[in-house]
């Protein structure tokens, strides 16, 4: 249940700031399949789930949490 909430999560984030996947993977882990991979099954250990909701915290404190979403 809650690796489907964070998987949402994840996704609502890509969507709002609007960067690919690969970008996000990229910019995140340094891994840019990591997307592609969490959508056909990759579970996160919890280590990897920090990073990311570091990375999308960070990102929003960065660049503003709607900066993208209101170029749409």
């Amino acid at each position: 249940m809650l690796n489907e909430q964070f998987k949402t999560q994840i996704e609502e984030f890509i969507l709002r700031v609007g960067i690919t996947p690969t970008t996000f993977g990229r910019m995140a882990l340094g891994d840019p399949n990591f997307i592609s991979q969490l959508r056909n099954g990759r579970v996160c250990s919890l280590r990897t789930a920090e990073k990311i909701c570091t990375f999308m915290e960070s990102y929003d404190q960065k660049w503003g949490a709607h900066r993208h979403a209101a170029h749409k």
